[in-house]
């Protein structure tokens, strides 16, 4: 085997990216505690409310931060959200 052949050899598998085991898969770390697995519990959820209003395009993405809040803010969009929600769990 000479010179010539030893370069052709495809390469070892060690210097691949992700080759190796996932350690925070295995004890769950990567997913979300709070979210509720139902189909119908994310209805009346203000975020997933927001996020929706979001995707349409009427709510933006990032606040500004100006004062008075715009039309278009999320910070407003989810209080307002909550507020309705609150107040059809009293009702």
């Amino acid at each position: 085997m000479g010179k010539k052949d030893r370069d052709k050899k495809a390469p070892d598998s060690k210097g691949k990216k992700g080759a190796g085991k996932k350690k925070g898969a295995e004890k769950g770390l990567g997913k979300r505690k709070d979210t509720v697995k139902r189909k119908d519990a994310g209805k009346d959820d203000p975020r997933t409310v927001v996020r929706k209003l979001m995707k349409a395009g009427k709510v933006k993405k990032k606040c500004c931060r100006s004062k008075p809040r715009c039309k278009k803010c999320p910070v407003l969009a989810l209080k307002k959200a909550r507020a309705k929600a609150e107040t059809g769990k009293a009702a």
